[in-house]
């Protein structure tokens, strides 16, 4: 199975994005998170590759949506083989850094000795 996260980008026609959402929300496939204005949190779980490719190609020909990132994917064996009992899992970030990039930890600061 794959487990794939997705963000929409919905048209900027509302009628045309509640639409969309409408169509993705009668698949079993997808579980949509919280819609934010016209961006659209989507887990998408497909039996196989071929399976995952047939849903991404039709989410993105859907009347409404105008994007369709992936921002992770998750390979999940339902019946690893022993020589590999914990299947690859693969992120996927697009759109920048995280917020935690970039950060450096602060040092303690002692007081100067006079």
């Amino acid at each position: 199975m794959i487990t794939s996260g997705l963000v929409i980008t919905l048209s900027s026609d509302p009628a045309l994005a509640d639409q969309a959402v409408a169509e993705m929300r009668t698949r079993p496939e997808l579980t949509a998170g919280e819609r934010h204005v016209r961006w659209l949190p989507l887990a998408m779980e497909a039996r196989d590759d071929a399976h995952s490719r047939e849903l991404h190609d039709w989410l993105r020909t859907l009347p409404g949506v105008e994007f369709v990132d992936v921002v992770s994917v998750n390979f999940n064996d339902e019946d690893p083989s022993p020589a590999h009992p914990n299947p690859p899992q693969m992120e996927i970030v697009t759109g920048g850094l995280p917020e935690s990039a970039g950060k450096v930890p602060a040092l303690p600061v002692s007081a100067p000795n006079h």
